[in-house]
């Protein structure tokens, strides 16, 4: 899978989830089982928690 595809698996389990910090570990599996490498979900976790882009993205998630 490409970063991009993750990176967008990543945003739906966020917003399945209810936020970032409802994500568990076996959730993270089932991304490593549909073939995401674990670099790239890191990386995308990274991305949604630290990127000032993404900051307006998780204020709505997180307020749903």
């Amino acid at each position: 899978m490409t970063y991009k595809q993750t990176k967008a698996a990543v945003k739906n389990l966020i917003i399945k989830k209810g936020g970032i910090c409802n994500i568990f570990g076996g959730d993270l599996v089932i991304l490593y089982e549909q073939g995401h490498r674990a670099t790239d979900v890191q990386n995308a976790l990274d991305h949604f928690r630290y990127s000032p882009q993404a900051k307006a993205f998780m204020n709505r998630v997180a307020n749903k």
